[in-house]
């Protein structure tokens, strides 16, 4: 059913005449009535509409904007049709032009080439990519600027769809492929058994009939090029079309080229898309022979001035190497004594080495590493991970081949940060990224089977020290891990145990550190599922805190777990004492203030009813609440009932 002028399309678009038929179906002019502006509406044929999904086409038709192509403004069905609206772009369609003109100059031509280009690199860009499908000169607009317009998609490309072998032939610009008819098909391919070497008649019968591609719209464009040029249509006997070069046309070799690639027989012998065609369209000029020329002397010059400077860079290169053997080794002894003095746990000298380190070759990985070592060791536990993070995402140092092992060094403290901070899924990230980039150190296994082990991960965890094993892991690390695996599955004996078995072997600092934290956690579970017994327990859990003192270890974590202990053992004075101590060094810690509220209310709870007096630990809770940024803590939503129990009960 025909649109008639002064009709009005879906309430929007009115109708002011026929323009035309195109490739894909019947075209008018319109009116846009919101935006007051002109608009082409145009119906698909019917032959089409059981080739496309229609909402998909017109999300990926109304994205598209590009100067040199119209925009897509709406896609309307009807009980009666589809129609698809557009920009109206003035002037003449480049058919008409050449009907005016015969044809154009090749500055013209090469403008309007690099304008089709960029149009085209832009549709088959797209994802999926965007097949016009039906270039030629009707189909680009000349406007009255002077520029050129890419107009009419075929309506079935659209989408990207596979249906691709069902469009329609526009003769002298359609490629071979786009021809599936078996009459003409037998026709044309009876003409290629005297093809030239590069189109032999078998890959060309080959390409016959398989539907179209980026490839078909380049011959397209490449033909109507041609016929902008010499003012005639390329023949449909496609090996019988006249090469350009046998025109007198006043243009460039490699102009010339771009078109004949363009238009070459065989899909393959093509650019493959657009953004190669335009790629080799803007660098045309480097395949002309005054281009060549220009080159070939500059070339000489070139020459002739690096043979006068060659004996200066000689003498210049050889003071440059020894320069850089000095600065090369001036840098690994600063990295040596960095490494000597973390084993002494000097840190105030083996900071300046590593910064020394940096300043003397700052895009080397080695003083970075060192340094995040020294934060770790420190037990600057959110300082290393923010450092690392800081490293790994930026461009601080440049990696070389050899550096590969350096990374996952980087990644493997960073995880270990992680560790201690009991931050154990970005601590996995890190050790499987460590990994990644080094599988030969069994610490690496080791470490990301604990963090396996502290998840839950127990076969996991289990799999990756068969894993450090076979890496050649010590015994003091197979017992650590064979404890974290126990103390995760709630054999605390077991653990405790195979800890105490690693601190008899180990001379490592920091599995010394571990292992005593670890044992006062494991005591402190054992006294809770243990009453009878839960002064023994409490008070080995003490002796591995005190340990951890001895060793120079005053973390939060030790001091907490020491308060905790002694309210557990009902001292609560020692407890009150500790905590209070901790709200000095860590005023901004709301776990301090909850854990002294806890404190509080186990206080009031051993007095009779009528003594009790819970504003303190209602204090306390309140600056707990302060600090707290919202974190997940199920403390605090314990806590968080403790208090409104005890409000609810008329102690507050």
């Amino acid at each position: 059913m025909a649109l008639h002028n002064g009709q009005i399309l879906n309430g929007m678009y009115q109708i002011v005449s026929r323009i035309g038929a195109g490739g894909g179906g019947v075209v008018y002019k319109a009116v846009h009535l919101r935006l007051q502006t002109d608009v082409v509406v145009k119906k698909i044929k019917d032959s089409a509409l059981d080739k496309l999904t229609i909402r998909q086409e017109a999300d990926i038709l109304k994205r598209l904007k590009h100067p040199y192509l119209p925009r897509v403004y709406d896609f309307v069905e009807t009980p009666e049709a589809v129609y698809t609206v557009m920009d109206y772009i003035p002037g003449i369609s480049m058919n008409k032009a050449l009907e005016q003109r015969g044809r154009f100059t090749v500055e013209e031509v090469f403008k309007w080439a690099n304008q089709l280009g960029e149009a085209l690199s832009y549709l088959h860009s797209q994802k999926p990519a965007i097949i016009h499908g039906d270039i030629k000169p009707a189909n680009i607009m000349l406007t009255p600027d002077g520029n050129v317009c890419l107009i009419d998609f075929n309506i079935a490309l659209a989408c990207g769809s596979n249906q691709y072998a069902s469009v329609g032939i526009s003769a002298h610009y359609s490629p071979p492929e786009q021809y599936s008819d078996s009459n003409f098909y037998a026709q044309v391919t009876s003409r290629y058994t005297n093809l030239p070497v590069t189109h032999t008649a078998s890959s060309a019968m080959g390409h016959f009939g398989k539907g179209i591609s980026a490839r078909s719209d380049i011959y397209a464009l490449g033909a109507t090029l041609y016929h902008l040029l010499t003012g005639t249509a390329p023949t449909q006997e496609f090996d019988k079309i006249a090469p350009l070069s046998l025109y007198d046309l006043p243009m460039g070799e490699g102009f010339c080229y771009v078109i004949e690639k363009m238009m070459s027989i065989s899909p393959q012998d093509r650019y493959k898309d657009g953004v190669e065609y335009l790629d080799a369209l803007r660098n045309c000029y480097k395949l002309d022979a005054a281009y060549r020329a220009k080159r070939r002397k500059a070339l000489i010059i070139q020459i002739t001035i690096m043979a006068v400077i060659a004996g200066m860079f000689v003498a210049a290169f050889g003071v440059f190497m020894i320069s850089r053997r000095m600065a090369e080794r001036k840098y690994q002894a600063l990295i040596q004594d960095a490494e000597q003095a973390l084993e002494d746990m000097d840190y105030d000298a083996a900071t300046e080495y590593i910064e020394d380190a940096k300043e003397q070759k700052d895009s080397r990985i080695e003083a970075y590493c060192m340094e995040l070592r020294l934060l770790y060791e420190e037990m600057e536990y959110e300082a290393c991970v923010d450092h690392a993070e800081k490293y790994l995402n930026g461009s601080y140092f440049r990696l070389r081949d050899q550096d590969e092992e350096m990374l996952g060094d980087i990644y493997y403290v960073t995880g270990n940060a992680y560790l201690e901070m009991e931050d154990y899924q970005n601590a996995k990230d890190a050790l499987e990224c460590a990994l990644d980039h080094n599988q030969k150190n069994g610490l690496y296994y080791r470490d990301y089977a604990i963090v396996l082990a502290r998840i839950g991960k127990i076969d996991k965890a289990e799999d990756q020290l068969e894993e450090a094993i076979d890496h050649d892991l010590a015994e003091d690390s197979i017992y650590m891990v064979q404890a974290e695996i126990a103390l995760s599955k709630g054999e605390y004996k077991e653990g405790i145990e195979n800890l105490e078995e690693t601190l008899s072997l180990t001379d490592d600092r920091q599995m010394e550190m571990r292992c005593y934290f670890l044992l006062a956690k494991a005591n402190i579970k054992l006294a809770q599922e243990n009453p009878d017994d839960a002064d023994k327990y409490h008070s080995d859990a003490l002796d591995a805190l005190d340990a951890l003192e001895d060793m120079g270890v005053h973390t939060y974590r030790v001091q907490e777990s020491t308060a905790v202990i002694y309210e557990q053992m009902g001292e609560f004075e020692e407890a009150e004492k500790r905590l209070l101590k901790l709200a000095e060094d860590y005023p901004k810690r709301y776990e301090v203030y909850s854990r002294l509220a806890y404190l509080e209310i186990d206080k009031q709870s051993q007095l009779p009813n009528e003594e009790r007096d819970y504003h303190q630990a209602e204090e306390y809770y309140e600056k707990a609440q302060e600090l707290y940024k919202g974190e997940e803590d199920a403390e605090m939503d314990v806590l968080d009932q403790m208090m409104k129990d005890i409000r609810d009960g008329g102690w507050l």
